[in-house]
């Protein structure tokens, strides 16, 4: 039962990334949201990724890497001024 809820909770979790990710997408643009919060946001993606990795916690990893993949997404549309 415990493995269950740690894959539904990574799964929402990623989910949630992704939502963000998809709108900014469409919007082109990462306004509204706080440079530090994305900055800040992907390093701990990094960081936390190794951690998991390292305690081969599985449900973690998948939802540390489609974080990563989101907050990728965001970082790369404020870099590029889509803000």
């Amino acid at each position: 039962m415990t493995e269950l809820l740690g894959w539904i909770s990574a799964t929402l979790l990623a989910v949630c990334g992704i939502f963000q990710m998809v709108e900014t997408i469409d919007l082109g643009s990462v306004q509204g949201l706080s440079s530090w919060f994305i900055v800040t946001w992907f390093l701990g993606e990094i960081f936390g990724l190794y951690y998991v990795c390292k305690k081969k916690q599985y449900p973690l990893i998948v939802n540390y890497l489609l974080n990563l993949v989101a907050t990728a997404v965001l970082l790369y549309y404020l870099i590029s001024g889509g803000n």
